[in-house]
């Protein structure tokens, strides 16, 4: 009798259900893997809105405004009796500034920024800091820290920069020399005769990551200056 099983022919196989992943732990909608969603998404709320607030206390956003800085920095164009288009950059309101940092400075009180509105900054390099002494001949800074007289290394200018020169400065306790990178238009150290600036009048210091991504700091704060006017005017 004819059984129907032929040992020469394999046995046919179902065909395999495949089972999509299960990122987050769902089964078909149960209560259970809702929850594990909306608490992953709590999560994520959570840590992004601790991390604007640990980045808003201790960033602030700056806009360049005039030549002073240039090429390093982005000043924009004078229109209508101020600079508009400027880069923007963040500045750590806690970090420590030193020679070669690019510091955000208040200059209220100072007679030798009368041209400074009361509350506005200005952002200069620190070339010189306390115990320095500081001073520029044919066009070459000379710096000595207390082992003599040596040349500036300036390597975030370009080549052909020449600094006009000036008399030797010595700086005294908590006292600072800054410069504009732009040395042929830049209102600063130099031309304070009577007064000098203090470690204590920097706000801010710019950190070298923010100088790596100006374009893109500029481009999302000048969205969300946009964002804000558009949201408030309409």
């Amino acid at each position: 009798m004819y059984s129907g099983f032929d040992p020469n022919v394999p046995p046919k196989r179902g065909k395999a259900h495949r089972r999509r992943p299960d990122f987050l732990g769902t089964e078909s909608g149960t209560f259970e893997g809702l929850l594990r969603f909306l608490l992953v998404l709590l999560s994520f709320i959570l840590v992004f809105t601790a991390g604007q607030i640990y980045f808003s206390a201790r960033y602030f956003a700056v806009q360049i405004k005039g030549p002073s800085m240039y090429d390093t920095l982005y000043g924009g164009e004078k229109e209508g009796g101020d600079y508009t288009g400027g880069d923007f950059v963040y500045a750590d309101r806690y970090a420590d500034a030193g020679r070669g940092d690019i510091v955000i400075i208040n200059v209220d009180g100072y007679e030798s920024f009368p041209s400074i509105r009361k509350g506005e900054t200005i952002i200069k390099r620190i070339i010189a800091v306390e115990g320095d002494r500081i001073k520029c001949e044919e066009g070459v800074v000379w710096l000595d820290r207390g082992s003599g007289y040596v040349p500036l290394e300036e390597p975030y200018l370009p080549e052909e920069t020449s600094t006009g020169d000036f008399e030797e400065h010595v700086l005294g306790k908590g006292e600072m020399f800054v410069m504009g990178d732009n040395r042929t238009n830049s209102a600063d150290s130099r031309i304070m005769r009577t007064e000098c600036l203090h470690l204590d009048d920097v706000i801010g210091v710019v950190p070298g990551w923010a100088l790596k991504c100006k374009r893109l700091i500029s481009a999302w704060e000048r969205f969300r200056l946009n964002a804000y006017y558009a949201f408030h005017l309409a």
